[in-house]
This record gives structure tokens, sequence and C-alpha cells, in this order.
């Protein structure tokens, strides 16, 4: 994946440069620019992902035992919610506190 990108950037910029006549300089700053703005809007979306996780973590840690199991096993609620409240049923079994 990333060696196609490099690609696609370098012919991207041999055709700024000699179908537009684009200076390097030119290029260069659109390139970097580009490339901040494609590592901010990623590390943005790595936030955001990670505060839903924390959130749903929180909210399922205030179940009690039975409320989790029936969580888990509730298919109305979303796959990734699912998964979150059977970990949590897992790690409460394994620690002698949970559903057995």
């Amino acid at each position: 994946m990333g060696l196609v990108l490099l690609i696609v950037v370098i012919v991207g910029v041999w055709i700024a440069h000699s179908k537009f006549g684009l200076g390097w300089g030119k290029i260069g700053a659109g390139v970097a620019a580009g490339f901040f703005l494609l590592t901010r809007w990623a590390f943005s979306q790595d936030h955001e992902r990670s505060q839903k996780i924390n959130a749903r973590s929180k909210r399922l840690s205030q179940l009690t035992n039975e409320e989790l199991k029936n969580y888990a096993n509730d298919y109305t609620n979303s796959p990734e919610e699912r998964s979150s409240a059977t970990r949590m049923l897992n790690a409460l079994r394994e620690n002698g506190t949970g559903p057995f």
C-alpha cells in the first residue's frame, strides 16, 4: 500500500512539474502539506475511536454480572459492544468474580 502511494505521489509530482510548470518548491510544499493533513486526520480518527472505546468500557463496567451476560447475548447491540461485553465477562471469570 505504501509503495503504491509513493508511486502515485511521484507520478503526480512529475505531471505537475512537466505539464503545468510548477516549481519544485511549490510541489514540495504541497506534498508536505498533504502529508501533514493526512497525518493529522489519522491521529484525530484514532483519538475519536479511543474515546468511544473508553466510554463503552466505562458503561459496561457499571453493569452487574447478569446484566453483562444479557448484554453480551443481546443481538440488538453492535458486534463491537457484544465482543467488549464478552471480553469483560471472560476477564471476570478468570478473576473468579464473574458468573460461571
